[in-house]
Parts: structure tokens; C-alpha cells; sequence
């Protein structure tokens, strides 16, 4: 088109302005404005999903801990004795110790059930781990009776729970504001 053709009726920035079409110039912040908005909505959601992301690291790392610390109780139980409970001195144990549980240690308080599953609490609250009293079985079977301990036991059983609060909204309203975690070993007697 020449500069001295007339220009045809509904084809400047004018028309384009009236029929709701962005013009050159407004179209970046225009753009800016809607990205913002949906960034405003998605942020939620993904705070949310990395929250829950944490909790779970947070639950698989307390179970690792907590299994990890009743094998260590059970190893040690069946090589040194399933006797040694807990500490009686002040400071070695923050694991409670269970219901009629033994704790004359001797020379090494350090040596004991509850102080070898404290040893392995990485980031867990060790006196809310609550340690069951051990158990032992007479023989090597699979569906041995575990029951009280005395001489004649060739396994021992040590169990241990632990409740980890949940930080997400969402999977605290879902699981009922923490996740109840329990591990279970068991180990033979030496002799």
C-alpha cells in the first residue's frame, strides 16, 4: 500500500483496539499478566506436593532408623544377653524402658537394648520410641511361641514402635496427624 492510497475503513490499530485484538505494543504485558495469574494458582499445589515429598523422606528415614536400631537391639540381645534391658544411669538411655525392665548393667551402662536402638534414632524423638518388653522362643521354627525368657530360649524378639508427626495438611488429615511406624527382629541365642 502507497502512503498516498487511501487507507480502507477498519484496518488501523484503532479498529483492531475495538474488536478486542491486542496490539503490537500491550501484547508482552498482557502475556506477564496471565503467567503471573497462573503461577498464583499453581503455587499452592506445588508447595503442597513438595511438603508431602518431605514427609515421606521424612517416614522412610525414621522407619530405616527404627529397623535399623531394633537389629542392632536384637544382635545385640542374642550375643550378650537378652537381660540387659535398660541403663540405669542417668543420660545413657532416652529410650523408655518397658514395664519390668532389667537395669543392672554394671560397668557398661552403654551396653543395653534401649541404648543400641537410641544409638540408631537418626532425627527421631528417642523417648517417644516405645520399646516392648523382649520376648523369646524355645526353638529355631518359623512358628515358634515367643513368650517369657529364661535358659532354655534359642531366639529372642525385639520389637519396637515409634509415631512420627506428619507435617502435611493434607496426609496428616488422611493418616490422623502421624504415622505409626513399627519394626519387628528377631535373633538367635549364642551360647
Amino acid at each position: 500500500m502507497s502512503p498516498d492510497a487511501p487507507a480502507r475503513p477498519g484496518t488501523g490499530a484503532l479498529a483492531r483496539a475495538r474488536a478486542g485484538a491486542p496490539s503490537k505494543r500491550h501484547k508482552g504485558v498482557r502475556e506477564t499478566g496471565q503467567a503471573l495469574a497462573e503461577f498464583a494458582i499453581l503455587l499452592p499445589v506445588f508447595l503442597l506436593m513438595t511438603l508431602a515429598v518431605v514427609d515421606m523422606a521424612r517416614m522412610f528415614t525414621a522407619y530405616i532408623s527404627l529397623t535399623n536400631g531394633v537389629r542392632e537391639a536384637a544382635i545385640f540381645a542374642g550375643a550378650n544377653g537378652y537381660d540387659d534391658w535398660c541403663s540405669s544411669a542417668a543420660g545413657y538411655d532416652s529410650v523408655p524402658c518397658p514395664g519390668g525392665g532389667h537395669t543392672d548393667l554394671g560397668d557398661n551402662p552403654w551396653d543395653s537394648i534401649a541404648y543400641r536402638i537410641q544409638a540408631e534414632a537418626n532425627g527421631m524423638d528417642a523417648t517417644q520410641i516405645n520399646l516392648a518388653s523382649p520376648s523369646c522362643a524355645a526353638t529355631f521354627s518359623a512358628g515358634a511361641f515367643f513368650g517369657s525368657c529364661d535358659v532354655n530360649s534359642q531366639m529372642v524378639k525385639i520389637q519396637a514402635t515409634y509415631d512420627l508427626p506428619v507435617l502435611t495438611p493434607v496426609l496428616s488429615a488422611v493418616v490422623g496427624g502421624s504415622l505409626h511406624l513399627e519394626a519387628t527382629t528377631v535373633a538367635n541365642i549364642l551360647r
